[in-house]
């Protein structure tokens, strides 16, 4: 038979890794994001002055 206690902990600790891994790369690519428009209006502050 299937114990469903450790499945249901396995099948739990899995969505939340999924989600931690999402919520990573959503963090980096927001940081990214805004690494590269600081840079793009620094950019664009020298070529104006």
């Amino acid at each position: 038979m299937v114990d469903w206690g450790a499945a249901t902990s396995v099948a739990l600790s899995g969505i939340v890794s999924v989600f931690a891994v999402l919520i990573v790369l959503q963090i980096g690519v927001q940081i990214t994001g805004k690494v590269i428009d600081s840079q793009a209006k620094k950019q664009t502050q020298k070529q104006n002055s």
